[in-house]
């Protein structure tokens, strides 16, 4: 019957989950990468998060430099990137009992030229918010599987499995680029994102 088999069904673990999104993103396939807008990018995820944007009063801005050229990526993957970053400072925002009336979302894209000791170019986006910010203690660990908000003990009852980030950092390991974090308890986080400049 229906329900034996649904007894007999594997059930997709957070763990499980992340041992899968490994597997998608180190299998040997190559990741294909073409030049990207970034702000094609923050389009598709703004469009995905617009509810839930409104619904908590969260206002999200673009600003870019003035012919900024394009990051060597890939579309998909790039805006899972953006979506868990931003789906994090939304709920971040959300769940804080010292959020601001209103919320801020700010990703600001900008080139970084290389010299020459580095003569490689990059397109640096920087996501920050207004929320509760990440302590000290936890910033090196914040990419690791299970770590959530929970473990900050900014917010005591927040939600989440703690895989979003760790997926993050994969994606962007795959398209050797850098991840770094920037951030004060209670004036928000900063995510900086070093991608090659197409």
């Amino acid at each position: 019957s229906d329900r034996k088999t649904r007894r007999f069904m594997p059930v997709a673990t957070p763990r499980r989950r992340l041992e899968m999104q490994d597997g998608a993103l180190s299998c040997g396939v190559e990741v294909h990468l073409m030049p990207v807008r970034i702000k094609d990018v923050f389009d598709e995820v703004q469009i995905s998060l617009s509810g839930r944007l409104k619904e908590q009063s969260i206002e999200a801005t673009f600003r870019s430099d003035a012919g900024l050229a394009p990051a060597l990526a890939n579309f998909e993957q790039l805006v899972q990137v953006f979506q868990n970053i931003m789906e994090n400072a939304v709920q971040a925002i959300a769940e804080w009992d010292q959020r601001p009336e209103c919320g801020r979302l700010d990703v600001l894209v900008s080139e970084r030229r290389g010299d020459r000791s580095n003569p490689r170019s990059w397109v640096e986006v920087r996501i920050s918010d207004n929320g509760p910010g990440i302590p000290a203690e936890f910033r090196n660990n914040i990419f690791d599987p299970f770590v959530t908000s929970r473990d900050t003990g900014i917010r005591d009852g927040a939600s989440g499995t703690g895989l979003g980030l760790a997926i993050v950092k994969k994606i962007v390991e795959q398209h050797n680029a850098l991840i770094a974090v920037e951030s004060k308890p209670g004036r928000g986080a900063c995510f900086i994102i070093s991608l090659p400049r197409a």
